[in-house]
């Protein structure tokens, strides 16, 4: 398993939701913002990553592929290890501060609250946590947001064909539903859906960021 690396010096922050909720847009604006201001920040999206990690995204994302939910779990942490051993743990320890686009929450989500493994939910939701503590190192965002939008709306939006945008509404209802679970049971901030609001929202998400950012700075 290895040692924890623990981030004290660089910033994890996480940004999670989805389909269609406009996670990767504003974490996009984010990034672009914190260079502006003159911070060492990098925009990472799970899965993928690394040049690995990348050819396992590319077996994930195919529509024309047939994988259950346990085969996707293990496809997405052995992609998420290689991108925290080669990308994440080194960039935090040069104090770095990282945009997460997707990580360990979305497999609790898609591979647990709405998987299909032969798994008792209480089951299957432990097995996850233990992978994904084991995929990060240990390591956990110093700040997780959530974003919520409906799921007409966030499929309506959504512009990648890949196999989870495909799986319909129900599966999607699950998946939005777990989300919000996972906000209430964890105290994460979730960002309700605003029509036309990209600044807005993105004006929010600062009110969570900019305390640490100053927080750090002392």
């Amino acid at each position: 398993m290895g040692k924890e690396i623990m981030n004290p010096q660089g910033i994890y922050i996480l940004l999670e939701g989805g389909e269609g909720c406009g996670k990767s847009t504003q974490a996009k604006i984010l990034v672009d913002n914190l260079i502006s201001e003159g911070r060492d920040c990098i925009y990472l999206h799970e899965p993928g990553i690394t040049i690995e990690g990348n050819f396992i995204a590319e077996i994930l994302r195919n529509p024309k592929n047939s994988l259950d939910s346990v085969t996707e779990l293990f496809l997405f942490e052995a992609a998420r290890r290689d991108a925290f051993r080669k990308v994440v743990a080194p960039a935090l320890e040069e104090g770095k501060i990282i945009i997460a686009d997707r990580s360990g929450i979305s497999t609790l989500v898609y591979q647990g609250y709405a998987g299909d493994a032969d798994l008792e939910l209480t089951e299957r939701l432990k097995l996850i946590r233990n992978l994904n503590s084991i995929a990060t190192l240990g390591i956990t965002p110093d700040l997780t947001l959530i974003l919520d939008v409906p799921v007409e709306i966030g499929l309506a939006r959504e512009t990648d064909p890949s196999r989870f945008a495909a799986k319909g509404k129900e599966y999607h209802e699950k998946v939005n539903d777990a989300y919000r679970t996972i906000a209430r049971q964890e105290g994460f901030p979730l960002l309700p859906y605003i029509e036309n609001g990209i600044e807005e929202t993105q004006r929010r998400i600062r009110t969570h960021v900019d305390p640490i950012l100053a927080a750090r700075s002392k």
